[in-house]
Formats: structure tokens, sequence, C-alpha cells
């Protein structure tokens, strides 16, 4: 099917599913009975658009990538230090 016109995702490349945290590329759907289910997705309210229209603000915005039209899950770590601040490079003692 390919990517979408209407909202919400407006002809964009990537659709996020919010119920679990993937990130499909539209371009290269799964459209078997057990694949990526888009249509499913945007019908559910559970379809999220991201800004740019881009994988890596996909993986910054925490999602995972779908196993079927994407392949490699890959997910940024959101692991923080104790202080709350990102993760550092300091050795243990």
């Amino acid at each position: 099917m390919g990517r979408r016109e209407g909202y919400p995702l407006y002809l964009k490349k990537y659709c996020g599913d919010t119920l679990k945290n993937q990130v499909h590329d539209l371009d290269r759907e799964d459209k078997e009975f057990q694949g990526c289910r888009i249509d499913e997705i945007i019908a559910s309210g559970r379809a999220r658009p991201f800004i740019p229209d881009a994988l890596e603000q996909a993986h910054n915005d925490g999602f995972a990538d779908c196993p079927k039209c994407i392949g490699e899950t890959r997910r940024r770590s959101l692991r923080r230090d104790c202080d709350g601040g990102p993760p550092s490079s300091r050795g243990g003692s």
C-alpha cells in the first residue's frame, strides 16, 4: 500500500506504532497477513509521524525498528546516570 495520504501520516515515510513502540518504513511495508498492519495501526489511533521524517528521529524518540519492514532492531538507549544526566564514559573504581 505504501505511504498514506491522509491523517495522521500525510505521505510520511515512517510511521510509529505507539502501542508497540515500533517504527515502520511505509516504502517497505510487509503486506502479508501477519505483516506490519499499518491500516490497523492507523484505525486504532496508534499511528504517529516523526518530525523530521527520519529513522534517526524515530530512534531518538525511543522507537525500535519493525523487524518485518526495517529488519535489525535498534533503539536509542535511554539509560541515565544516577544524577539524572546523560550516560557518561566514567570508569568505575
